[in-house]
Order: structure tokens, then sequence, then C-alpha cells
């Protein structure tokens, strides 16, 4: 099975408070990169024939820190971008960033499985490639929600999948989640629940370590 995995990255967020707190960020934006090439060097580890992708959308280009060995795209400059990424609403900011980013570099038809993750987050050992699903969308479910910190979607659900963050949009704007929306529009017969994904990191806004 061929693997792509598209991270996306805001290592140097704007200072503007978010709708839940008024800290983005507890970490500076040299940690941030840190943990970001942290990231890349996890999907090396777990998942080396991997395609990796990096968006970046934060207000700095970093693509002098990151390895050659990725495709990188920087899309922080565009207005649309950094109007959903420094609003008060990250989920906004994730589909919007997104759903530009594949405008931009499309996706591989010869790719099978798509996996997103979120930059500063670690693929640990518990990761296990079998346990994501090859025709849904495979999300890890807590309290009715979903964590968007990491989730795959197959090949045959890409359409299904940029539909629903389309369709996610004037929610987001109006302050509601993204773990809550994005799901609704996919639909329960679309969606693959996991029991674990096999991630770990911190919580940017407050430094809270969450292991998933």
């Amino acid at each position: 099975m061929s693997v792509c995995v598209i991270v996306v990255s805001c290592a140097l967020p704007t200072q503007k408070p978010l709708s839940y707190t008024a800290i983005r960020s507890v970490y500076t934006y040299e940690e941030r990169i840190i943990q970001t090439q942290r990231t890349l060097a996890s999907i090396s580890e777990s998942i080396p024939f991997a395609k990796v992708i990096l968006i970046e959308g934060g207000m700095i280009d970093i693509q002098e820190f990151m390895p050659a060995s990725i495709d990188y795209y920087y899309i922080g400059s565009s207005p649309i971008v950094r109007w959903a990424v420094d609003s008060p609403f990250k989920g906004l900011g994730e589909a919007v960033m997104l759903l530009y980013a594949m405008m931009k570099c499309g996706f591989d038809k010869e790719v099978d499985l798509f996996f997103k993750l979120s930059a500063r987050y670690v693929i640990t050992n518990s990761f296990c490639l079998d346990s994501w699903s090859s025709d849904k969308i495979s999300f890890l479910f807590r309290n009715g929600s979903v964590s968007t910190r990491c989730y795959a979607v197959s090949k045959k659900c890409i359409r299904i999948f940029i539909f629903a963050l389309l369709c996610s949009i004037p929610m987001l704007m109006m302050g509601r989640s993204i773990e809550n929306v994005l799901p609704r529009f996919i639909g329960k017969k679309h969606i693959a629940s996991l029991k674990f994904l096999g991630i770990n990191g911190f919580v940017g806004p407050d430094g809270d370590f969450i292991n998933e």
C-alpha cells in the first residue's frame, strides 16, 4: 500500500487570541521548528516508504530548516490562508490550509492512503499501519468528536473528504470545532473508528501532553 503523509504546520502563528484561549502557543518559534523536525523524523522512522508533504501556513517560510527529502509548500503568504489561520477559529485555519494545499499540490492518484498529521506531534512505537482502513476515513473518536491531530483518508474517499471540508467552512466561521463538524459531513458509512492513533505531543496553547 502506498502512503502519503501530509503534515500541516504553523511554525510562527499570529499573537491574536483564539476563540477559546488568549495564548496561541506556549512554545517559541525555535522550539516549534525543532518539534516539527521531530515530527518528520518520526515519519521517516515509522513509515520510511511514505511520501511526505509539509504544508506551512505560518507567518514565516521555514523551508531552510526542513529536510530536502520532503515536498514542501509555503502557503502562508496567501491572503485567504492568512485570513483563516489568523482568525480566532483554529479549525477554520486548518480546513482552509488543507483545501488550499489540495488545489496547489493536488492528490497523487498512485497513493492509496493519505494521512493528515499535525506538525509537532510524533508517530510512536504503538503506531500500526494495518489498523487504518484502506477504503474509508479513519478517525479516533472521543466524547462524540474526532481527533484531527492525525487521521487517514483512503483514495476512495478523497472526494467525500474534500466535499466535507467545503461544507464545514460556514460552521467553522461561526466558531464550531472542526472535531465535531467534519465527521458530520463525511457520514458514518464512510468512517472507520480507531481505538488509538499511535501519536503523541504537546498542545500548543497550554503545553499539555497528548498520547493518542
